[in-house]
């Protein structure tokens, strides 16, 4: 990598991780967040302690955003790895975006105060967040690939459509009948 791609990249990462921060600050007030915490965790937490429901809150939070997070990155990946994006965009989507929006220092922490109070408890989610980030990040990878495969079919099927005919005039096929056919 050339001493320009370098400075490119670096300056990504720093302006793109401002935003993925303010993503990750953010992302406990959109609507199916909010909706999750209300509906699903306060009856579940009201059966513990008041400390121990704001922990239990905090890593739930947690395990959420990485969670996002991977499917983000494998999503991102594949659509910018399949693609001559420049290595600076790249880098700087994956490193910046993504890597300040999910929190593996947070993650570490959340381990460390659950193993505190339980082993059971930290290895549960150290699995799941494992386990879960690896399979969202790889469904994220399918459904980019997916997306661009349903796509290149749609232009090759309407290349083949009207290849061959004068511009201007109008073939029907099994989509279009000659009489519901959309005007170009």
């Amino acid at each position: 990598m050339g001493s320009k791609n370098r400075v490119a990249s670096v300056i990504a990462i720093l302006v793109l991780a401002a935003w993925g921060g303010m993503f990750r600050l953010s992302f406990e007030n959109i609507q199916p967040f909010q909706v999750f915490h209300s509906l699903l965790l306060s009856s579940w937490l009201k059966t513990f302690s008041p400390s121990t429901a704001a922990m239990a809150t905090g890593v739930v939070d947690i395990l959420v955003v990485n969670l996002t997070g991977s499917f983000a990155l494998g999503f991102l990946a594949e659509v910018l790895g399949g693609r001559r994006v420049p290595e600076w965009l790249r880098d700087g989507v994956a490193t910046g975006l993504i890597g300040s929006f999910t929190t593996f220092s947070s993650f570490a922490t959340t381990v460390v105060h659950l193993a505190a109070t339980s082993f059971l408890s930290a290895a549960l989610y150290v699995v799941l967040s494992i386990s879960g980030g690896a399979i969202l990040c790889f469904a994220g990878e399918k459904m980019a690939r997916r997306l661009r495969t349903e796509k290149s079919q749609e232009q090759r099927n309407g290349n083949q459509q009207y290849s061959g005919q004068k511009r201007g005039t109008r073939v029907p096929s099994a989509r279009y009948p000659a009489d519901t056919e959309p005007d170009r």
